[in-house]
């Protein structure tokens, strides 16, 4: 069998077309996956932003001075001075 410049020239260019088409395909399946990672993250970032306001807005109702007084001043009958 003689190997002719032409055949290896023709072996080469499939060679780098599958090579090329398995790089793509492989890229496009890392950046999907990526994509759906960083949807993902976005969606408990915005759960736990909510959790965060749903505390805050409790926390900013909640008149600690006023509880924490009527708390401390309550007769505790166990203390024996």
């Amino acid at each position: 069998m003689i190997i002719t410049p032409f055949s290896v020239i023709i072996a080469t260019i499939l060679s780098i077309g599958a090579i090329s088409f398995y790089f793509f395909q492989k890229n496009k399946k890392i950046t999907t996956l990526h994509l759906q990672h960083i949807r993902a993250l976005e969606h408990e970032v915005t759960q736990h932003q909510k959790h965060i306001k749903f505390r805050s807005n409790g926390l900013d109702t909640y008149h600690f001075l006023k509880y924490n007084l009527e708390e401390a001043l309550v007769v505790q009958p166990d203390i024996k001075i």
